[in-house]
């Protein structure tokens, strides 16, 4: 026997989703983590905000109006565009990293000499690597810097072939290639390139 609407709607607000709703969170999660705003790391809670967002609209369900899984997409797309919101907010607040060789307004003391000296050494060397780092990628064509952004997301090759539209075979040749870039640009101990 088919459930009404008002049965689906009881059910999400207990969590138990029907494999069209189901469908949609996926699709959002998804969404959300092509923003860039996400990693694949916080997959499981942008999915568990998502449906926290159902479950919690389930009440105000009116079946009168619409269909349950209509709702639900519009109570996702509200609640997609406000973690959007919320992520780049957060995002503008989080201070931009400075090369330590930067001189605040019209000071002739670099910010390397302001670092206590215990900590300066490896401050340094750290924003060298991430520099180094950042210079190489700028070397590599698109499709080469998206793959390396990839693998330091942490996903694995079949998402990052799907991702990229590339066989999973080539993978290892496209990393010699960027190794080799690296090397050339003098970032030798980065990423295993040798």
């Amino acid at each position: 026997m088919k459930k009404t609407q008002k049965e689906i709607a009881a059910d999400a607000a207990q969590g138990i989703y029907t494999p069209e709703l189901n469908s949609k969170l996926n699709y959002h999660t998804e969404y959300l983590l092509r923003t860039g705003l996400y990693f694949e790391a916080d997959r499981d809670d942008v999915r568990s905000r998502l449906s926290e967002a159902i479950w919690r609209g389930a009440p105000d369900y009116d079946e009168t109006l619409t269909d349950f899984c209509t709702y639900a997409e519009r109570v996702l797309s509200n609640r997609v565009k406000n973690l959007i919101d919320t992520a780049a907010r957060r995002k503008n607040r989080t201070p931009e990293m400075l090369s330590l060789f930067h001189k605040e307004g019209k000071s002739e003391t670099p910010l390397a000499e302001l670092v206590a000296d215990d900590n300066a050494e490896r401050q340094f060397r750290l924003m060298e690597i991430r520099d180094e780092i950042a210079y190489g990628l700028t070397l590599l064509p698109r499709r080469r810097r998206l793959l390396c952004k990839a693998i330091m997301k942490g996903w694995n090759t079949r998402r990052i072939s799907k991702w990229l539209h590339i066989s999973m075979k080539t993978i290892p040749a496209e990393l010699a290639e960027i190794r080799k870039v690296f090397v050339s640009a003098g970032i030798e101990g980065w990423g295993g390139a040798r």
